[in-house]
């Protein structure tokens, strides 16, 4: 009885340690399982996620591209425009100072002008005058 005792236990035991390994065997297989597919959509979301970034990139990539070649555009429309503008001034400039240039001949030549005629009346009126002056004496003496 003692040993049909010892039996029995060694029977009980014997069982649960065959469920203990079945339900340890059922537990490990279950984790693996789950570990599996969690690891699965873990790497399925991380590659979602790096395409996504990766599309982010290159739409932010081609937006700034378009908005660089869009201000690469426009200062060099505004680099023409000013050329041109600056063109438009230093030709009206050049256009003022030779206007100015000539009328400065032109008054300078019609001073010259005026200072010989000046001396010529000058001279011609002494003379005028001194032959006037001499005659008018002639004929005082004369009377």
């Amino acid at each position: 009885t003692l040993s049909s005792a010892a039996a029995l236990k060694d029977t009980t035991m014997q069982t649960e340690i065959g469920n203990y390994e079945e339900r340890m065997a059922t537990l490990e297989s279950t984790f693996f399982q789950n570990f599996a597919t969690t690891n699965n959509d873990l790497h399925s979301r991380l590659d979602q996620l790096n395409m996504d970034a990766m599309m982010s990139l290159a739409n932010s990539t081609n937006h700034w591209w378009g908005r660089v070649e869009e201000l690469s555009t426009k200062n060099a429309e505004m680099f023409v425009h000013h050329t041109m503008a600056e063109e438009s001034l230093q030709k009206e400039l050049i256009s003022l100072s030779a206007a100015s240039a000539l009328k400065e001949t032109t008054l300078n030549t019609e001073i010259g002008n005026y200072e010989e005629r000046m001396a010529s009346l000058e001279s011609s009126f002494f003379q005028n005058f001194a032959t006037t002056n001499n005659d008018l004496h002639s004929r005082l003496d004369q009377l």
